[in-house]
């Protein structure tokens, strides 16, 4: 999981830990982009807009089952009351 925000787009350990995780088959498939404010993603990588993005930004909850659904966990939000 990257998470995405001003600082973390700026930060130079963010992009050589993606960078590393971009170069190594072990991770194909496992990257999982995570908006938690609004930012320049693409100043990190360009790659990452070929990845299924989680956007946190506006609602939490969605974005929560959405990072569930993509690692195979069935999440229903309504159920929690």
């Amino acid at each position: 999981m990257v998470l995405l925000s001003n600082d973390s787009v700026n930060s130079k350990w963010v992009k050589l830990e993606l960078s590393y995780a971009l170069n190594h088959s072990q991770y194909d498939n496992h990257i999982i982009p995570v908006t938690i404010e609004a930012c320049e993603y693409e100043e990190l990588s360009w790659t990452l807009g070929v990845f299924q993005m989680v956007d946190m930004t506006n609602n939490i909850e969605e974005g929560f089952s959405a990072i569930l659904r993509s690692w195979g966990v069935g999440f229903d939000i309504g159920k929690m009351s």
